[in-house]
């Protein structure tokens, strides 16, 4: 995942359209479960 799409990622976990927040919640649950794998990504 690039930078604009973490960015775009965590606007639409504000969104007031349910649709668009529920799928940036799902994609938020994802990493979390695999959180090694994302922070390794990140500091690489």
């Amino acid at each position: 995942m690039e930078f604009r799409e973490y960015e775009e990622m965590l606007w639409n976990l504000m969104s007031a359209e349910n649709t668009v927040r529920n799928h940036a919640e799902m994609m938020f649950e994802s990493m979390k479960a695999d959180s090694d794998r994302t922070l390794l990504y990140l500091l690489q």
